[in-house]
Formats: structure tokens, C-alpha cells, sequence
């Protein structure tokens, strides 16, 4: 069984441009500073070396790049998003990213488990919105995500969901 996907290489760094595209336009922080990057965690239930490889090249294709950044993987299902999110908020709140108000953490997530199935399914384009396109590889858990978390917004709340589907709505909670 070949572990790496090219496919779901493009989903996650589409992911992860995406997510910065939505952090800059909400904070209004135009560009990189990479030096403010804490981590970078990735999530999914396998990977190899090439995937860890293909994360760096994404951070470097946004500007983000941070020569030695460790990027921790949990290998995970599902419940390693919790972790992952536990984990940034120590770096956040327990590491020298508690004195630099731009810290960030990048979560990205990516699973494949079509592999299992003996099938794959095409990435969709960026522009292709059509749900049938992502249907299948949703059924079969072959997708990806980002999230980019930075320290709690001192207007109030301890989350914020930026572009929340085609409305891109703004959602916060205590």
C-alpha cells in the first residue's frame, strides 16, 4: 500500500492557504512573520516522510517558513484534533509564544482512508464547489483541513471560526 497521496498533498496545503488567507484578512495583518510561528501540528491516522516534507514546502509557499521548526505528527482518527488543539494552547499560553501577541500555531489534518478501500478519489479544483465532487472522498475519509490559532481575542471569547462555509461567518464562544 503506497502511504502517500499527492492528492491529498494539494488538499492540505489548499487547506492551509486557505486558513491563512482567512487569518490575514480577519486579523488585518498583512504577511508573513514566520519568527511569531510557535509550531505547526499536523493530524491524521498515517504518514510518512514525504508528507512531513510536503508540510514544510507549504509553509515555505506561504512565507511561513521557519528553518529547524519542528512540526510534532499525532497520529491519529478524530479524537486527535482535541489534542492537537490542547497542545496549542500550552505552547500558546506555557512557552515563550505566551510574550508574542502574534503567535500562532498552524494545526493542519489530513486523512486518506480510501487507501484502505483499494480506491482514490481526484482532489477537487479550488474552484469546484460542487458537493458531489467531495462526496465520495468524505464518505471514504480521504480529505484535509487547517486551522491557524493564535491567543485569545481580548474582545472576548475564547474561540473564534473564521469562514465558516460560504457565508463566512463569525462564530465565538466562552
Amino acid at each position: 500500500m503506497r502511504l502517500f497521496n499527492p492528492d491529498i498533498e494539494a488538499m492540505t496545503r489548499r487547506a492551509l492557504h486557505l486558513a491563512l488567507e482567512d487569518y490575514a484578512r480577519s486579523s488585518g495583518r498583512e504577511g508573513a512573520r514566520p519568527g511569531s510561528l510557535a509550531r505547526h501540528i499536523h493530524v491524521s491516522w498515517t504518514g510518512d516522510d514525504r508528507q512531513m516534507f510536503a508540510l514544510a514546502e507549504a509553509r515555505r509557499e506561504t512565507g511561513w517558513h521557519r528553518p529547524g521548526l519542528s512540526s510534532p505528527h499525532i497520529l491519529s482518527g478524530c479524537a486527535g484534533l482535541y489534542e492537537a488543539l490542547d497542545y496549542a494552547q500550552y505552547l500558546l499560553h506555557r512557552t515563550a509564544a505566551r510574550n508574542d501577541a502574534d503567535a500562532l500555531v498552524f494545526v493542519t489534518r489530513s486523512n486518506d482512508l480510501s487507501a484502505i478501500a483499494h480506491t482514490r478519489s481526484p482532489c477537487p479544483t479550488p474552484e469546484n464547489e460542487d458537493l458531489d465532487e467531495w462526496l465520495f472522498p468524505a464518505v471514504f475519509g480521504e480529505g484535509a483541513g487547517a486551522l491557524v490559532i493564535g491567543h485569545t481575542d481580548p474582545r472576548g471569547g475564547d474561540w473564534a471560526i473564521e469562514g465558516w462555509g460560504p457565508s463566512r461567518s463569525r462564530r465565538t464562544g466562552a
